[in-house]
């Protein structure tokens, strides 16, 4: 009996010790290895870096170094001297020839236009709003050809309003254009008041844009060639 007793003592005693050496009774916590991607969100947050500032250009020729508007236009079926004509028209109705003669030189037997024009140059104040500053100048060739024809324009200055008064005189002379009238090119390599630069070569692109699109347009109309008017 004393032995039957024992065996049951050892037997209890090895049951306990089974139990506690199990997961339900271990006193270590079990980690879980993280993720590698887990790790990298954690280590390396994303940096959102501010974008940089980025000049506003203009074409530039590689012959002239000139800021330069040109391209040519194909158009079937018109003559040479109807797209004389009509141009003609397009520059009577913009700048009144009969009061600015000068302005326009007609070389017809060269097959070409050369208009002195001009347009009021402003800067934006904001999305719907800008302010008058002064005035563009520039010079437009258009050479003719049968169904097509060529525009070119460059020498473009921007001359500042003239002064209302002594304290708007004694502003334009801290202007660090020195030189009257300031070719566009000055602002396109300025390297000081960018932003000012940009407004203005941005509003004048503007301008310039709405002008090419209205002399095609005008020549593109069909008009009525009159032998008088040459």
């Amino acid at each position: 009996m004393q032995h039957i007793l024992q065996t049951l003592r050892n037997l209890s005693i090895l049951f306990g010790l089974l139990l506690i050496s199990s997961p339900a009774f271990s006193q270590e916590e079990e980690t879980t290895p993280m993720d590698s991607t887990e790790v990298d969100s954690v280590v390396k947050p994303e940096v959102k870096l501010a974008k940089q500032y980025e000049r506003f250009r203009l074409a530039i020729d590689t012959v002239t170094n000139l800021v330069t508007y040109k391209a040519v236009v194909d158009q079937t079926e018109t003559g040479l001297d109807s797209f004389y004509v009509r141009a003609k028209k397009w520059c009577d109705r913009k700048y009144n020839l009969q009061k600015n003669k000068k302005m326009v030189l007609f070389d017809k037997p060269n097959e070409k236009l050369i208009l002195k024009g001009h347009f009021d140059s402003y800067t934006s104040t904001g999305k719907y709003n800008k302010v008058y500053n002064g005035t563009i100048t520039f010079q437009m060739t258009l050479i003719f050809k049968d169904d097509k024809y060529k525009y070119i324009i460059d020498n473009i200055y921007w001359e500042p309003q003239k002064p209302a008064t002594k304290d708007e005189e004694k502003l334009q002379a801290k202007e660090d254009e020195k030189d009257l009238p300031v070719p566009l090119e000055y602002y396109l390599n300025a390297k000081t008041r960018v932003k000012v630069h940009d407004n203005r070569l941005r509003c004048a692109d503007t301008e310039f844009q709405s002008l090419i699109t209205d002399m095609k347009k005008t020549l593109q109309n069909p008009i009525q060639i009159d032998e008088e008017e040459f």
